[in-house]
């Protein structure tokens, strides 16, 4: 007999993974699911990738925001000089750099005995997180397909360790290097894959219905949850906003942000006239006030704390939804 295909996916945007990690630790109380074993894929981008990832490593939502919560301000920490910020993205083209993030995930993602990095063949659920190609501009999705339904010819990234793929698909332009992997001992270089799929729906949606759901399939419908997170308020048509710094942040938001919409749109057609449950979380754009204390390297533990209160408070709220109760009963 065959069920609903029941897939998460998760945005990007640096800390406020946070607000996805909160939200979705709410729902896993409410409901007293595990969402390793409640999802049959889980898909994420950027900071969405990481927890992914995390869920795919059986972590539940609650430990991956402690991870955020420990190891954020490590990752992102604040200079004390003025002006720093900006003279390290014109000298080196990003603010940080990735030591601190790959210690992070590191020690994240490891074996439980302690004897080595997990790989993408030890997920305990299907995981897709994407990437782009540094060298030649092509989109990479890193996939991993487990158990007895495995995808024959799906295998090209088992051998990865899930932390060389959180680092390449989190490598954000303008914050992170260009992440260096190694696959099959052939060094490659990845960026976030925030610049094409930074709502990564759209891939899940297109993945499942390739692979596992329709007629004498798996899976005979779609069950979809999608975490958009937090964004800074609309794009200011200002002069004082239309130069420098200031303004490059405005169109990496703007960029951002439409690509988010854009795969929400494509998904909602993809599934259109097929049975299926879906539910989007579009957080409301933040406040001014908000948007400069929210920002996606705001490490501190008060933009933590905001962060996981907006997450928890939206799913409170949406946790008597009957989309949100058909996909996590």
């Amino acid at each position: 007999m065959s069920a609903p295909m029941r897939i998460l996916c998760i945005d990007g945007g640096g800390m406020k993974g946070v607000y996805a990690c909160a939200y979705l630790s709410t729902l896993e109380s409410h409901f007293g699911k595990t969402l390793y074993e409640h999802f049959d894929m889980v898909a994420g981008t950027s900071t969405g990738g990481i927890i992914a990832l995390g869920i795919a490593a059986k972590l539940s939502a609650a430990d991956i925001l402690e991870f955020y919560r420990k190891h954020g301000s490590e990752i992102f920490p604040k200079s004390k000089v003025p002006g720093t910020m900006a003279l390290r993205r014109l000298y080196h083209g990003h603010g940080y750099g990735n030591g601190s993030l790959q210690r992070a995930l590191a020690s994240v993602f490891q074996k439980p005995d302690g004897s080595g990095p997990l790989t993408m063949a030890e997920a305990a659920t299907r995981v897709l997180v994407p990437a782009v190609n540094a060298a030649t501009s092509e989109p990479r999705v890193f996939k991993a397909h487990m158990g007895e339904h495995q995808v024959a010819h799906l295998t090209r990234d088992l051998d990865l360790p899930m932390a060389s793929v959180a680092l390449a698909t989190a490598a954000a332009p303008w914050y992170l290097p260009i992440a260096r992997i190694s696959e099959k001992d052939i060094p490659y270089t990845y960026i976030d894959g925030g610049l094409w799929a930074n709502n990564p729906s759209t891939i899940a949606a297109t993945e499942a219905l390739t692979y596992y759901v329709g007629e004498d399939r798996e899976f005979d419908s779609i069950e979809m949850l999608s975490i958009g997170l937090p964004s800074s308020s609309s794009f200011k048509n200002d002069a004082r906003y239309q130069r420098g710094m200031k303004y490059i942040d405005q169109l990496l938001c703007y960029a951002m942000e439409s690509s988010k919409l854009g795969a929400h749109q494509t998904t909602k057609f993809l599934l259109h006239g097929l049975p299926h449950c879906y539910f989007r979380v579009q957080p409301a754009n933040l406040t001014e006030a908000q948007s400069k204390r929210l920002k996606l390297d705001g490490a501190g533990r008060g933009e933590v704390e905001e962060l996981m209160m907006l997450g928890s408070a939206r799913a409170e709220n949406d946790k008597n939804a009957s989309e949100i109760k058909t996909i996590f009963t």
